[in-house]
């Protein structure tokens, strides 16, 4: 038993079997300094929270389920599935944030700098797919979604699904992919993309446009030939553009040397850099 820090620090030496003895229990790790988990492994054993192995995922996704001692059914067996999200508690952008920061253990400076993140991209490149939403007990919402992979766009897409509840905010969250404890980016990628069809809803009931229903639209892929010098390889492509190579940056410089003296200030210069290696190359006439 694990009756004080003494005791936690005598039987549970390094932060890695700390935090192992945590994620037995349930209880989040990431983003903590050693001191504070240990003061949360003595809390875990003073509520004698059962442990179970980290890979049990019926134990942790009943976890997720469970919304004021209400066990919700499996997504998967909801049959009352509706593609029309007008009922949906409205998802603001603190719900957002508060769900990354508080359970995604999103940093301030990520936050801040949400539009380069992958989980955001996969948003604005349209990955997110065929919403749907179910509702429980008048004040609670599952939505789920297909979220197709960034690399594999051909392979199945990932499921995810949210818990939502009355006021917008987000309770839980899962996933099919690896990590699957709702913290992947496919859920915030879906979380971003509720939270614009939230707000695009809103400006709807403000102009009287209420009498249609809501329906989440699949963005169609087009693609168009261009020219190689249009292309942006970049990896932050929200930044600056580079400079296009034209005829006004191009300035060659002009001599009146001899390829005799061409050669001889070429040798010059590649002695005085004293590089590591070098290798010259001349033409055979």
């Amino acid at each position: 038993m694990l009756k004080s820090r003494e005791g936690v620090d005598k039987k549970i030496k390094n932060v890695p079997e700390i935090k192992q003895f945590l994620k037995n229990r349930g209880v989040k790790t990431t983003g903590y300094k050693k001191s504070k988990l240990v003061e949360l492994a003595e809390e875990a054993e003073l509520q004698k929270i059962p442990a179970f192995e980290p890979d049990n995922y019926i134990f942790a996704n009943k976890i997720r389920r469970t919304v004021d001692g209400v066990e919700l059914p499996h997504p998967k067996t909801v049959i009352d599935w509706s593609d029309d999200l007008n009922t949906i508690p409205i998802i603001e952008a603190f719900d957002v944030n508060h769900y990354l920061k508080n359970i995604c253990n999103w940093t301030n400076e990520r936050l801040k700098g949400y539009k380069n993140d992958n989980s955001y991209r996969l948003h604005s490149n349209g990955h997110i797919r065929d919403v749907r939403q179910s509702k429980f007990h008048s004040d609670i919402h599952y939505v789920k979604a297909a979220c197709v992979p960034e690399e594999r766009q051909s392979a199945d897409p990932y499921e995810v699904w949210i818990v939502v509840l009355f006021d917008g905010s987000i309770h839980s969250a899962e996933c099919t992919c690896v990590a699957g404890d709702g913290t992947c980016k496919h859920v915030a990628a879906l979380l971003f993309g509720m939270q614009r069809f939230c707000q695009d809803l809103s400006d709807r009931s403000v102009i009287s446009v209420t009498d249609k229903a809501a329906k989440w639209v699949n963005p169609v892929r087009t693609s168009a030939p261009v020219k190689i010098t249009s292309l942006d390889l970049r990896s932050e492509p929200t930044g600056q553009p580079p400079i296009k190579p034209t005829s006004d940056h191009y300035r060659p410089s002009c001599h009146n040397m001899s390829p005799h003296a061409v050669e001889k200030e070429m040798l010059r210069l590649i002695k005085s850099e004293n590089l590591p290696a070098c290798a010259a190359y001349v033409s055979v006439r």
